[in-house]
C-alpha cells in the first residue's frame, strides 16, 4: 500500500515521529513517503499524495492548533484535489495537551476529497524552558522514557490502522470545547508572536537565519544584530540553537543561559 505523510517539525519532535512511523510501516511492506514541507513544493507534495492510497498529516501542537507555516502549506495544498476519495490520518506531537488538535486538519481533508478516519496525539518532550511546572526541557533520561512511550504508541496506531479501527482522539465534547477555547484565547498572541533578540549578546553568526523555516530572521548589512521580519511561526529552532542564548521567547532582557532542546535524536 502506498502511504504519503506530509509534516512540519520545528525542533525535531514531529520529524522523529514521522521517521519512526515510516520505518515501522516499511517493515510491514508498505511503500511510504514522509514529506517535509521544507523539502517539497506544494505541487510536488500534491502529486505524491494523489498517487498514494492513504495520506497523512503530522505537525506539532501549538495551543490545540497547527503552526502557521503548516496551515499556510495546507491552504495551498487544498487547490490540488485527490483523484478519488481516500482515507487520511493525522498524528500530532504534543508536550502537554492537545484537545482536538489532531482534528483541525479535517477542514483541509474535506477540501481535498480526503476522509480523516485516524487522528492521534503522541506525547513528545517539551522543547522550551520556562519557570512553570511541566513547561521545561526534560532531563536526558526523561526524554528517553518519553520516546520509548511514543514508540509504543506508534505501534498501537499502526495496528489500529491495519485492522481498520477508525479513531479520532479529542473528538469528544470536552476536548472539542477545550481545544476551541485554546485556539481562540491564543490566536491573537500566536499571530503576533515573534522571538526576541538580545542585540548585545548576538554574535551575528547567522546560524538562526539559516535555520528559520519562514525566513523571518535577517542579518543586516550594516553590522547590527539579527532582526525579525514579522513572519515567526513559533517553531523555536532559533531559541534552541543560538550558541550564545541571544534569542528568547518573550523577552530579550535576560542574559543568563537557559536549557536548550536539541531534539529527540540527541538523547
Amino acid at each position: 500500500m502506498k502511504i504519503a505523510g506530509v509534516y512540519f517539525s520545528g525542533t525535531g519532535n514531529t520529524q522523529w515521529v514521522a521517521q519512526k512511523l515510516e520505518e515501522k510501516l516499511r517493515v510491514q511492506g508498505h511503500d511510504v513517503n514522509m514529506l517535509s514541507i521544507e523539502d517539497y513544493t506544494v505541487s510536488e507534495t500534491a502529486k505524491i499524495c494523489q498517487e498514494a492510497d492513504i495520506v497523512g498529516f503530522l505537525y506539532p501542537i501549538y495551543a490545540s492548533d497547527m503552526p502557521k507555516v503548516f496551515r499556510a502549506y495546507m491552504e495551498a495544498l487544498t487547490h490540488h484535489n485527490m483523484p478519488r476519495r481516500k482515507k487520511a490520518f493525522c498524528i500530532t506531537s504534543v508536550a502537554i495537551y492537545s484537545g482536538d488538535g489532531a482534528l483541525v486538519v479535517k477542514e483541509y481533508c474535506h477540501k481535498m476529497n480526503l476522509n480523516l478516519v485516524w487522528g492521534y496525539n503522541v506525547h513528545m518532550p517539551c522543547n522550551f524552558n520556562t519557570a512553570l511546572p511541566g513547561l521545561k526541557v526534560p532531563s536526558a533520561d526523561k526524554i528517553r522514557k518519553i520516546k520509548a512511550k511514543a514508540d509504543r504508541k506508534l505501534d498501537r496506531i499502526i495496528k489500529a490502522m491495519d485492522e481498520g479501527h477508525n479513531k479520532l482522539e479529542g473528538s469528544d465534547i470536552l476536548n472539542t470545547m477545550m481545544g476551541s477555547l485554546q485556539r481562540k484565547s491564543s490566536k491573537g498572541m500566536i499571530q503576533k508572536y515573534d522571538v526576541k533578540i538580545n542585540s548585545e549578546l548576538c554574535i551575528k553568526c547567522s546560524k538562526c537565519v539559516k535555520l528559520c523555516p519562514t525566513n523571518n530572521l535577517i542579518l543586516p548589512d550594516n553590522g547590527k544584530a539579527v532582526q525579525t521580519h514579522e513572519k515567526c511561526t513559533a517553531c523555536l529552532r532559533c531559541v534552541n540553537q543560538c550558541p550564545v542564548y541571544a534569542i528568547r521567547m518573550m523577552s530579550a532582557n535576560n542574559d543568563k543561559p537557559f536549557k536548550q532542546y536539541k531534539g529527540p535524536t540527541k538523547h
